[in-house]
């Protein structure tokens, strides 16, 4: 996970996997200006399995965005600020740090209920695949969530919705 004006844009294995260190939770006690990218990698992967295990104990969906490559054009950002045209599509996630990660919560009986969005539409047929692997057999468990912001067009809409029937999401 990359942490990037207050943005999670990235889940990487190696944040991932240290979700599971204790000393991570060290980290919470120290402002994030102050972490090596390592740390924040570690925070950020803390963090999300922290969140992930409280959702599943009290009935929380969860929803993970990717893809997104924030405030990608500096001098755009600086002069009219964030959310003002400056995104692109970005790359959504390592598909084996997401199960690596999702099975652990798994393993633990910490994963919730939880919805992939993802902005980068070559992404669909790996997160489709990833979202049937842990449904559990119970529909809407884990699912890929509607096509969003550059793909929220027709053609987007269509080529997400053919990825949900191709693999059994209806």
């Amino acid at each position: 996970m990359r942490l990037g004006l207050g943005h999670v844009t990235q889940l990487d294995e190696a944040a991932l996997g240290a979700a599971d260190q204790p000393h991570l939770r060290q980290l919470f006690l120290q402002p994030l200006v102050l972490l090596t990218q390592e740390q924040q990698d570690g925070y950020v992967g803390y963090l999300l399995g922290a969140l992930a295990a409280l959702y599943h104990s009290r009935g929380i969906v969860m929803q993970l965005h990717l893809g997104a490559l924030r405030d990608a054009n500096t001098r755009g950002f600086a002069r009219l600020g964030p959310d003002s045209g400056y995104d692109s599509v970005g790359c959504a996630t390592d598909p084996f740090a997401l199960a690596a990660f999702l099975d652990a919560l798994a393993q633990r009986d910490q994963l919730p209920e939880l919805i992939l969005y993802c902005l980068n539409p070559c992404d669909y047929p790996v997160l489709a695949t990833v979202c049937a692997t842990f449904g559990g057999g119970r529909p809407g468990r884990v699912q890929l969530g509607a096509a969003w912001w550059f793909n929220d067009t027709e053609r987007g809409i269509r080529e997400q919705l053919q990825y949900l029937f191709e693999n059994g999401m209806f």
